[in-house]
């Protein structure tokens, strides 16, 4: 059975999830990534009514298939919860595309390609991560088998291409790949335990998906299997990038894997995109970065999967202080292109140096707007938190420069806050990491530093 062009026929993946649902996007999200899929996040409740931004370049993406893990109704308590109504989530839910695989409601839903009828498969009550592993696996399997026959109109095929990625399943459940990426992206540039299990975790993945390849080099998932190694051997540099540690692989040998991955395999956008971001760790490499990133961008300008590769290059600049006009130009591009917080946090620090005060104040409220109902729910994570913090401290400032003193106390002290409350009553940490929530609140809080927030609150005083 010949399956031309699968890297395109699964190229992207839209989830949709209602905040209290994240952990569930996270987890699915990842193995995505892992494989090399682009993914794209959908926050259910804020939607807009076109299902759309019309403001980001990016609002009119196509992808290749769509899941939402958001529950298809909601009770009175989430409803109050997320500050929604039955009505307005009805409607949103109702909007969602067709061909939407749901994962909710313990069951894994599909319409069937023939009756139209729903199918479903009982997978859990709850979130896919504390699952037995053996659930956990035969879960994604369904979710994998329910996708690809959506995307071929075949059963038949989706359970063959399905069964061929099982190993890669299995990796990532059993070495949970879910947990260590995002904590790459929670704790970074700084060493803990977090990080560290997080290198463990890859390279013992890495070895593993190497073993394999020889076996899947004349399936058709071999790309994603090829992808997965490669991406693998990334994060564990990227492990050792914060752990200060000299890189576990060779630069030059990882770029050369990832290019022969790109020729064998030109129409494999996210290879590009790793290929620039195994410059990472050598910030003498920018100018290779940048042409890997540019070379991944054309094709996707237009689409919302361009905004971290553009943020990326801004970042990339941004290392260069002669070139703050490409910096600037390139975190604009990733603004519009998909409205993130991180993108949102640089272009306000290059306000707050160009002495634009206001426009300053505007985008760090931004954020704090961006992440109010998270933070309200309780159910912010670790780096959300990071951000609020440095963007209420960052506020503080400027309003001690520009003399408005009360203001410049009332934010320090909210950013005080974040470290001394936020942290401690947030249930995101027992729900993503249960036992382990204590010490993972104290890498979180290790890296929070309260000295400059004290301080502006002290100047502050005493210029009143």
């Amino acid at each position: 059975m010949a399956f031309e062009g699968i890297v395109n026929d699964l190229r992207s993946v839209k989830i949709f999830h209602a905040i209290i649902d994240r952990i569930n996007y996270t987890y699915l999200a990842e193995f995505f990534r892992f494989m090399g899929v682009l993914v794209c996040e959908e926050i259910l409740v804020e939607m807009k009514e076109d299902n759309s931004n019309q403001n980001e370049i990016g609002h009119n993406t196509k992808y290749n298939a769509y899941i939402c893990v958001a529950k298809k109704t909601l009770d009175s308590d989430e409803m109050q919860a997320l500050n929604v109504s039955a009505v307005i989530y009805d409607g949103i839910i109702s909007r969602l595309p067709e061909e939407t695989l749901y994962l909710c409601d313990g069951y894994i839903i599909s319409p069937d390609s023939d009756t139209g009828e729903e199918n479903k498969d009982i997978f859990s009550n709850g979130l896919i991560k504390d699952l037995p592993q053996a659930a956990q696996r035969e879960c994604m399997i369904k979710l994998l088998t329910g996708l690809f026959g959506k995307i071929y109109q075949d059963s038949g095929r989706g359970q063959v291409i399905a069964e061929q990625l099982k190993e890669l399943v299995n990796i990532y459940v059993e070495n949970k790949l879910w947990l260590h990426s995002m904590n790459l992206q929670y704790f970074q540039k700084r060493k803990s335990f977090a990080v560290a299990g997080a290198k463990e975790a890859f390279l013992r993945s890495h070895n593993e998906v190497k073993e394999l390849l020889d076996g899947k080099k004349d399936l058709p998932v071999n790309p994603w299997y090829q992808y997965a190694w490669l991406w693998c051997e990334w994060k564990v540099d990227t492990a050792c990038d914060y752990k200060k540690d000299i890189s576990y692989f060779s630069v030059d040998k990882l770029v050369g894997r990832c290019s022969k991955l790109i020729e064998e395999y030109p129409e494999f956008d996210n290879a590009e995109v790793l290929l620039g971001l195994c410059y990472d760790s050598t910030p003498n490499r920018t100018n290779a970065a940048l042409m890997a990133f540019e070379q991944a961008v054309k094709r996707m300008k237009d689409e919302c999967f361009a905004a971290p590769v553009y943020y990326w290059m801004g970042r990339r600049y941004e290392a260069h202080p002669d070139m703050i006009k490409y910096t600037k130009h390139f975190y604009q591009l990733a603004a519009k292109s998909r409205m993130k917080f991180r993108t949102i946090f640089k272009l306000a620090v290059l306000a707050r140096d160009e002495e634009d005060y206001d426009s300053t104040i505007r985008l760090f409220d931004e954020i704090i707007s961006k992440l109010d109902l998270k933070l309200t729910m309780k159910f912010t994570d670790p780096l959300e938190l990071e951000y609020l913090f440095k963007a209420y401290t960052q506020q503080s400032y400027v309003y001690n420069k520009t003399g408005q003193n009360k203001k410049a106390i009332e934010v320090a002290d909210k950013a005080k806050r974040i470290k001394e409350e936020y942290i401690k009553n947030n249930h995101y940490f027992e729900v993503f990491y249960g036992e382990s929530a204590d010490e993972y609140r104290e890498v979180l809080s290790n890296r929070l530093d309260p000295k400059m927030a004290e301080w502006l609150r002290q100047n502050s005083e005493m210029k009143m």
